[in-house]
């Protein structure tokens, strides 16, 4: 039969703690002092909490800068081509024969 979820779970979580205490045993007789590591581990990964907040911070920005520069781009297109437009038009105006100056006065 083999073993359930939860029988399985209790072997792995006695597992651990036994590799925990083997691991807090080999610390303490290596005089390594584990308060100072649990300290240095949460002074990292507030470091790393920090960096990550201002990544995203710039993150957006960035992503805020670059919508305002194709706002930009865009406006600047649509200038263009009215301007295009524009010179196009008087181009054509400029092409045009000039008209016959009626006779008669009227």
């Amino acid at each position: 039969m083999d073993p359930s979820f939860e029988e399985i779970m209790e072997n792995l979580g006695a597992v651990l703690d036994k590799a925990n205490e083997q691991h807090r045993a080999a610390m303490t007789e290596a005089n390594v002092p584990l308060a100072t590591l649990g300290q240095e581990h949460s002074r990292a990964m507030d470091e790393a909490d920090a960096r990550l907040s201002s990544l995203s911070y710039r993150e957006e920005n960035t992503a805020e800068n670059n919508e305002r520069l194709h706002s930009h781009v865009s406006e600047h297109e649509r200038e263009m081509a009215e301007a295009d437009r524009r010179l196009k038009s008087l181009g054509s105006e400029t092409e045009k024969p000039p008209r016959a100056a009626k006779k008669g006065g009227k």
